[in-house]
């Protein structure tokens, strides 16, 4: 992808920032990898328990805010964006599947697929933008990803308290590299805060968020039946 052509791939701020359905979809299963880490903390209900929700909240939090932000530069109704998308929804499916045994068996499943989604998002933006300066912020991002991927696969490799201690390093990790607008030596802050963003939009994919889990909440349980009419008019 050269520099010639990314300007079609760039949101064009002048028109109704609406969220897209595909990002909608994203949100959805953002919901249910969320519902998937509530019902194994409720069956887990100790301190260790909570750190592990705490760390998988962690990587389900910075997949989703940071696919949000490629989605409020790049246009999401375009089919290459789409195809960026998309792999990360079924990635982020993948990794709420493994939520119940992330600190057992499926650990190297949720690392792998949390360092892929991470990294091949920040990738295919630092070819699109190829030629353009957020293209350097976007290469900073990259690194930072690349570094704390490490971890993750390196945690999956271990077992019990030792991959405990090793993923919260990394969660910690993606914290911090926030905080420091992914600073690197040479290039300084990728300064992040300073590129154009659309208030608009960032703020209906938080309402939708909240949507569709306030909604969430009223669907049937698994295993229960509807109420039939003579039960809702006694």
């Amino acid at each position: 992808m050269t520099a010639g052509n990314t300007g079609d791939l760039l949101r064009d701020h002048a028109e109704p920032q609406r969220a897209t359905y595909v990002e909608l979809f994203f949100d959805v299963i953002l919901v249910f990898a969320l519902t998937r880490l509530s019902h194994t903390l409720f069956h887990n209900l100790t301190w260790l328990g909570a750190l592990h929700t705490v760390i998988l909240l962690a990587a389900f939090w910075w997949v989703w805010v940071f696919t949000a932000w490629t989605t409020n530069r790049l246009n999401p109704a375009r089919p290459a964006i789409q195809l960026v998308i998309i792999p990360i929804m079924l990635g982020t499916l993948i990794m709420a599947g493994a939520v119940p045994t992330a600190f057992g068996e499926n650990g190297m499943i949720f690392a792998a697929t949390y360092v892929v989604i991470q990294v091949g998002r920040a990738l295919f933006v630092t070819v699109a933008l190829h030629g353009r300066e957020v293209a350097i912020g976007t290469l900073q991002q990259l690194i930072w990803f690349c570094l704390s991927g490490v971890l993750w696969i390196v945690g999956a490799l271990t077992e019990d308290i030792t991959r405990v201690v090793i993923w919260l390093a990394a969660a910690a990790l993606g914290y911090t590299m926030s905080r420091l607008d992914f600073r690197l030596p040479k290039l300084g802050p990728a300064r992040i805060a300073t590129q154009t963003v659309n208030a608009e939009h960032l703020a209906e994919r938080y309402q939708q968020i909240m949507i569709v889990a306030f909604a969430r909440r009223s669907w049937p349980r698994a295993g229960s039946s509807p109420r039939s009419a003579s039960d809702e008019t006694g």
